[in-house]
């Protein structure tokens, strides 16, 4: 059997500053402050930081539709922030005082409960370039944007994680990389969500990694290359929730196509087969947060041969409940065959420094 590590921003973030969430939001705000501060403030009444061990509600409501080909996903109560009564109350009021009084619930069950904007309600300013793209989807319901506005902002931050060519292991200071290709050589997988090339460099088998989202070594759905393409060619996958990524993946289709009808199947829907059916024993989850990506925690949860998930965090949170309980709920722990680990993320990163 098999082992699998599945990679997020949170590793390149900590090695090429540029990379975390504050540069990537400052220097966007750069280019286009209006936008941004327009955005943040639209937002601001909708803040509110509730603690969610406080009035967890529990109900029986959405967990996705699924890709295709994939199993039934989830079919009983689901619970955490996005259900939190206290919060949700707070935010169907900012709608109706936002001037959604016809549709609030509907609009707070698809982007606050859906697309988990109820996350980004605890913070005190918009948090990633993902949460300012569901805000301006947002708020274009009621006039406040375009869709020339979401294209905008979708062109500079794949301008930004291009990052002016310092995406690669060279990018990065020596004394890191022999650590990273001894540790990734581990692995049978390598699954990341991360658009950088950091990754590909260090790995003789380059097909060994997989990028779940597009990056800069795609021309397209299909197509895989040898070298790094600039931020204008390269196929980058920005969506608001896992369902709209893979309908962007798979060029608009999310259901399984019958029929004599053949559709070509993406590079991304194979990264995706193989995380959910190849025989992974174990998968260790990196700097990566899933709080938008509930297609590829679905996917990890349906993978039936996965009988450990080692989750890396902040030292500090490791016995921590609410944690516990909030992954096991994102990525649909099954208790009954799925152990979830929490581990440090010292363990990795004391092993990637070159003694």
């Amino acid at each position: 059997m098999g082992t699998a590590l599945l990679v997020g921003n949170g590793f390149t973030a900590n090695l090429i500053e540029t990379y975390s969430n504050p540069s990537m939001l400052s220097r966007l705000e750069e280019k286009s402050p209006k936008l941004y501060q327009k955005a943040n403030l639209l937002f601001e009444r909708f803040r509110m930081p509730v603690s969610p061990v406080k009035s967890i509600s529990v109900g029986w409501g959405y967990s996705g539709d699924g890709f295709s080909g994939a199993i039934p996903l989830f079919s009983g109560p689901i619970s955490g922030l996005p259900y939190n009564s206290i919060l949700i109350t707070h935010i169907e009021k900012a709608l109706v005082d936002t001037g959604f009084k016809d549709n609030f619930k509907q609009i707070c069950e698809e982007y606050f409960q859906m697309y988990g904007l109820a996350y980004e309600t605890k913070k005190e300013k918009i948090s990633s370039i993902e949460s300012l793209l569901k805000i301006i989807s947002l708020f274009a319901k009621t006039g406040e944007f375009s869709e020339a506005d979401k294209r905008d902002v979708i062109s500079i931050a794949s301008h930004l994680y291009f990052n002016d060519g310092l995406n690669r292991l060279y990018s990065v200071d020596a004394k890191f990389h022999n650590p990273i290709k001894l540790w990734l050589s581990q692995y049978d997988y390598i699954f990341t969500t991360n658009y950088d090339c950091l990754l590909d460099d260090a790995c003789d088998d380059k097909s060994k990694v997989m990028h779940l989202h597009g990056g800069f070594y795609y021309k397209d759905r299909f197509s895989r290359v040898e070298y790094v393409l600039n931020p204008n060619d390269a196929y980058l996958v920005w969506g608001m929730d896992g369902d709209d990524k893979v309908s962007q993946l798979e060029g608009g289709m999310t259901f399984q196509m019958e029929f004599p009808l053949e559709m070509p199947t993406s590079l991304f829907r194979q990264y995706l087969n193989i995380l959910g059916t190849e025989n992974i024993c174990s998968i260790d989850i990196f700097g990566y947060s899933g709080e938008n990506d509930q297609h590829i925690n679905h996917t990890i949860s349906a993978n039936d041969s996965i009988e450990i998930v080692n989750y890396y965090c902040d030292p500090k949170e490791i016995d921590s409940a609410v944690l516990r309980f909030e992954l096991i709920e994102k990525f649909q722990i099954n208790s009954q065959r799925q152990r979830l680990n929490l581990r440090s993320w010292d363990e990795i990163w004391s092993r990637l420094i070159e003694k």
